[in-house]
């Protein structure tokens, strides 16, 4: 993951540094360390989250810049609220350096696939209804992706995880939990891919090697060597 991280940073234009005020500075200073040798002095934008918990504003945003003392700004925001999220996006958009146009089609979305986006969504989905360490330790996989009809796309996604316990906490008792997450997640995708039904079905698998195993990490889309 964090040889990922690396590369990616290599490859940026730009970097958003997201902390909270809960954060220690010298965690902060640590994780600015870390990226000073994959930087090369691109611009970097701090999120500081969680400002909704705090009363005084103007101290962690002091904390802050004070533990990125380089960053071209610093902006407190709260995800819950969604506040100030809109003067991030303003605030990435002002340091990256304009390029080239890619596309021609001012109506291209996007360059990924709509496997890409039914796995993202059944990720976000259990972001959503597990806490700790089972989000983490989860991977999906979108193993069959039919929109043949463009009535009903028929759809079946593996969760991977690491242990028989997590197979376990994501299914529920007697499978309540992971019907929660195929609900909200169909119901979402109906919305994103705009058609009138999704046959979405869901396994849980456990492989302990799964972080280990270098064609299985190509093919969840990790850039492995």
């Amino acid at each position: 993951m964090m040889t990922t991280v690396r590369r990616s940073c290599r490859d940026a234009e730009a970097l958003l540094f997201v902390t909270d005020v809960f954060e220690a500075e010298d965690a902060a200073v640590a994780v600015r360390q870390w990226l000073a040798p994959v930087r090369h002095d691109r611009p970097v934008v701090v999120a500081l989250n969680k400002i909704d918990l705090v009363d005084d504003e103007t101290e962690a945003l002091d904390r802050a810049a004070s533990a990125v003392p380089d960053a071209k700004r610093v902006v407190a925001v709260s995800g819950l609220e969604r506040r100030n999220l809109d003067l991030l996006a303003r605030s990435l958009a002002d340091v990256v350096p304009a390029g080239p146009k890619i596309y021609e089609d001012d109506d291209v979305f996007t360059d990924r696939p709509m496997r890409f986006f039914a796995a993202e969504i059944v990720r976000e989905q259990i972001l959503e209804h597990y806490d700790r360490e089972i989000p983490y330790a989860c991977e999906v996989s979108i193993d069959k992706f039919d929109e043949s009809n463009p009535d009903c796309f028929d759809i079946e996604a593996n969760i991977f995880v690491d242990r028989p316990s997590q197979k376990g906490i994501l299914i529920g008792r007697g499978g309540a939990k992971l019907k929660q997450v195929g609900t909200k997640a169909r119901e979402q995708m109906q919305d994103f891919f705009q058609v009138p039904k999704i046959m979405l079905r869901l396994w849980v698998k456990v492989d302990p090697n799964w972080r280990k195993d270098a064609a299985k990490l190509r093919h969840f889309g990790y850039p492995v060597p």
